[in-house]
């Protein structure tokens, strides 16, 4: 019986025991933004048309894409030459100016625009203004001419005043839209003549007197299609290595170095008047992420909310989320083997569709928000010591 149980304990193999292992998911944020037109517009020039700009808002009611000329700025010899009774004509000037940012947009019809007349003057008289304006499109056709006439008043003090005209005519709205014989003007020339009436008293001696035209166009308009995109603030994340315990970083390094799996989740509320498509940019350089990031996810679509059809506003929020599981290329960005931490830059990029043949109007307190989440699953074992 004894040479039995000692035949049966040497033909068996004992396993040697194993540290246990599981799957650990953690939820990593990689981009939390919400952007308000009202934030955006004149700090950030890319908001809507790339580099294009100059933008501002008008009221809350809407946002204008506003083409400035050069100021046309009178000869200060001239100005001592005025006389402190009766009227005088002040040479004037042409300024030009092009790189009318709307003549990107495939047919586009404008709701509202305006001519912007600013003058600038320490004279003792009143200023009347008659300005002449055309505009020729990309391929030359002219638009115009449009004309309008404004009066400054005298500065009575000899301060310097600013006087501030906004012209509206259905005329602008001619001049700037589309038609048979001419698409949206993109360059401009201004021609300005003045006339000066004295009050009886003499000219000072640092005169001055300028004027400034700008052609504001709200973004309330139809249009078939455009690139718009909002680059976010960029978002930094931190990885520890795997053997690191830094309190500075935001995903610890023994969740990447077993990755299983990634799950990137995109939640985008958008109240902007626009549908589109959303892009997660990812890179360890954050010089890299407009040019060629090492990972570009997306991209997601986002619809429009409800518009008003009478004012083109919005009127709610429209939310839409996907998904998307990265690939095992995609992973190894979020590994890090060390030495150190390990640093990944990540930010949004929006894509924004045209209108068709329905009125948008795109106003301060608009806005767009992505919350970017990123869900880590990484294969987790127990050390011998614990």
């Amino acid at each position: 019986m004894r040479r039995l149980l000692i035949l049966l304990v040497a033909g068996c193999s004992i396993p040697s025991p194993k540290a246990p292992t599981w799957d650990v998911t953690a939820n990593v944020p990689l981009v939390s933004r919400t952007a308000f037109v009202r934030e955006l517009v004149g700090a950030e020039g890319d908001f809507f048309f790339g580099e294009y700009g100059p933008f501002r808002l008008m009221d809350s009611d809407s946002v204008v894409a506003s083409v400035v000329s050069d100021v046309i700025v009178a000869d200060p010899a001239t100005l001592q030459g005025l006389p402190t009774q009766g009227e005088a004509v002040i040479p004037g000037g042409t300024a030009t100016w092009s790189g009318n940012p709307l003549d990107e947009l495939e047919n586009p019809s404008f709701y509202r625009a305006w001519l912007e007349i600013v003058v600038r003057h320490n004279l003792p008289g009143t200023v009347e203004i008659e300005t002449a304006i055309e505009g020729w499109d990309d391929d030359g056709r002219p638009s115009g001419p449009l004309r309008v006439s404004v009066n400054a008043p005298s500065s009575l003090s000899g301060e310097e005043i600013v006087s501030t005209h906004l012209v509206t005519d259905p005329q602008i709205l001619i001049f700037i839209n589309p038609s048979p014989t001419h698409a949206v003007p993109d360059s401009y020339a201004a021609t300005s003549t003045l006339a000066y009436t004295a009050q009886g008293r003499p000219v000072g001696p640092q005169a001055t007197l300028s004027v400034q035209v700008s052609l504001l166009t709200a973004f309330d308009l139809t249009f078939d299609g455009a690139d718009v995109d909002r680059r976010s603030i960029v978002q930094k994340l931190v990885i520890d290595p795997a053997d690191g315990d830094s309190d500075d970083a935001d995903v610890e390094g023994d969740l990447t170095e077993n990755l299983r799996a990634a799950l990137i989740i995109a939640d985008v509320d958008n109240n902007l008047p626009l549908g589109g498509h959303a892009c997660v940019r990812v890179d360890n350089d954050s010089l890299r992420l407009w040019d060629d990031p090492e990972l570009l996810i997306g991209p997601f679509a986002f619809e429009a909310p409800s518009v008003d059809p009478i004012t083109g506003k919005s009127t709610g929020v429209a939310h839409a989320q996907t998904s998307v599981s990265l690939d095992e290329d995609q992973l190894g960005l979020f590994a890090n083997p060390g030495p150190g931490n390990d640093t990944l830059y990540a930010a949004v990029e929006y894509l924004l569709d045209g209108s068709g043949t329905r009125r948008i109007c795109i106003c301060a307190d608009d806005s767009i928000s992505a919350r970017i989440l990123m869900g880590i699953t990484s294969r987790i074992e127990l050390d011998d010591d614990m």
